[in-house]
């Protein structure tokens, strides 16, 4: 998400992957695409930190989950170098469902639940009302 690269974010996610976005779910990577990169991600200076990870991969070893906490920084495009303007931080855990592609041999997400704890700053800095 950080980098603004489009083909980067797209090949994290199966094609009818779902996203929980807080209770906001989105349905396919076309709609994660539009209403997550193009409406948000993009027009942001972001940090995204992930630790605490836990991997519990299937027997089978072609499906996976993940558990993460997050901590998140967001600035209004390029504004995050620039001291004393608004942002907005928010930290929770991350839930992750990912399947191993057999075409390229990535692992993709098919269903990514943001379970957000708190936040901190303006909100407004995330584009919307």
């Amino acid at each position: 998400m950080d980098t603004n690269d489009t083909a980067l974010f797209d090949s994290a996610f199966t094609q009818d992957a779902r996203w929980d976005l807080s209770g906001r779910v989105m349905e396919g990577l076309k709609a994660i695409h539009t209403e997550c990169f193009d409406a948000t991600i993009i027009k942001l200076d972001t940090t995204h930190y992930v630790t605490n990870i836990r991997i519990n991969v299937t027997d089978e070893g072609s499906e996976a989950s993940i558990s993460a906490l997050y901590h998140a920084k967001h600035y209004r495009g390029g504004t995050g170098m620039v001291p004393g303007l608004p942002w907005f931080m928010t930290g929770g855990v991350y839930f992750l469902d990912l399947v191993k592609v057999d075409v390229d041999g990535l692992w993709k997400i098919k269903f990514f639940k943001m379970n957000k704890m708190w936040t901190e700053g303006d909100y407004s800095v995330m584009g919307h009302d």
